[in-house]
C-alpha cells in the first residue's frame, strides 16, 4: 500500500484569488472596534445605575452578571449578550438598564465608531 497524498487529479489548476481592500466605511460602518483600539471610549451621558431587583432580593439571589454589548455611533446600546449570570432575573435587570443607557460615542480618527464593551455587574 502506497501512502501517496495528493489531489488525485481532481484539483488541477491555478486557484489564485485576486486581492482587494475594504475599510469600515466601505461596509457601511459595520466594523466594531475593541475598547483599546479607539481614540476615546464611550462616556455615559447620564448616570447608569444597576439596582438590585426586589424579586432577586426576596429569593436571596446574588452574584455577578457578566455582559458584553456594543455602543453604536449614536451612543445607543445594541447587541447585548449576557455571558454569565446567576439568574434570569438579574440578566433581565441588566439588559433593561443597558437598553435605556445613552453614551457619547467612542471615536477613532475624529469619527464616531461602534465599540464592544464588557462589564461585570455585581448584585448583592
Amino acid at each position: 500500500m502506497a501512502l501517496n497524498p495528493g489531489t488525485g487529479g481532481s484539483m488541477a489548476g491555478d486557484f489564485a484569488l485576486t486581492t482587494f481592500d475594504l475599510s469600515g466605511s466601505d461596509l457601511g460602518g459595520l466594523e466594531i472596534f475593541e475598547l483599546g483600539d479607539v481614540d476615546s471610549p464611550p462616556q455615559p451621558r447620564t448616570r447608569i445605575e444597576f439596582s438590585y431587583p426586589s424579586a432577586a432580593r426576596r429569593k436571596g439571589i446574588t452574584g455577578v452578571v457578566k455582559v458584553e454589548y456594543v455602543v453604536d455611533q449614536k451612543g445607543r446600546v445594541e447587541k447585548i449578550h449576557i455571558v454569565e449570570s446567576p439568574d434570569r432575573i438579574l440578566s433581565e435587570a441588566t439588559e433593561d438598564v443597558l437598553r435605556r443607557a445613552r453614551f457619547e460615542p467612542a471615536t477613532k480618527g475624529g469619527t464616531a465608531v461602534k465599540v464592544r464593551m464588557r462589564a461585570a455587574i455585581p448584585y448583592r
